[in-house]
């Protein structure tokens, strides 16, 4: 085998773990199995995002997997009749320094509040920026991830709110 053979084996190695990491991640968050889910990040995780009703420009910050597990256990994330799903597709690797790599890739969101089938539209589509790095055991893990929303549905949002408030 050449060194470009090994090359190509070797990176689509890498696609393949990394995709099963943000594959896992999204069926670990669309079935409210935030345990699971958390341990998928690093002790040290960093996560961005925008706070509900994600409109405003300051991204909130999330560090170490114990808060994390806080967010997941607070009132954004009622225990309620709730079906979601993520997309995630148009993965795009950056190595990086000390054998980390870079992760940007898209994803569309769907959500419904209550029980039951209903018409599907997406809710938002956005870009996950992620830093992963392998764990003591080998394992790729989220280390930093920035949630980024391209486009917003505002009456998906709006209904989503008044479920919540039992409205």
């Amino acid at each position: 085998m050449t060194t470009s053979e090994e090359e190509r084996i070797a990176r689509a190695v890498l696609r393949a773990e990394i995709e099963e990491l943000l594959v896992e991640s999204a069926y670990l968050l669309d079935r409210g199995r935030f345990e699971e889910l958390v341990a998928l990040y690093t002790e040290d995780c960093e996560l961005r995002r925008l706070p509900p009703p994600f409109t405003g420009g300051e991204f909130a910050v999330i560090r170490g997997r114990g808060a994390l597990a806080e967010s997941y256990a607070g009132p954004e994330w009622p225990r309620t009749p709730r079906t979601m799903r993520h997309v995630i597709t148009n993965v795009r690797l950056t190595p990086q320094a000390d054998g980390r790599v870079g992760a940007t890739s898209t994803w569309t969101g769907y959500r419904h509040e209550g029980e039951g089938l209903s018409v599907s539209s997406p809710m938002a589509v956005g870009d996950y920026e992620d830093e992963l790095r392998r764990d003591g055991n080998g394992r790729w893990r989220i280390h930093r991830r920035k949630i980024v929303i391209a486009f917003l549905d505002q009456q998906l949002l709006a209904a989503a709110a008044r479920a919540a408030l039992g409205r």
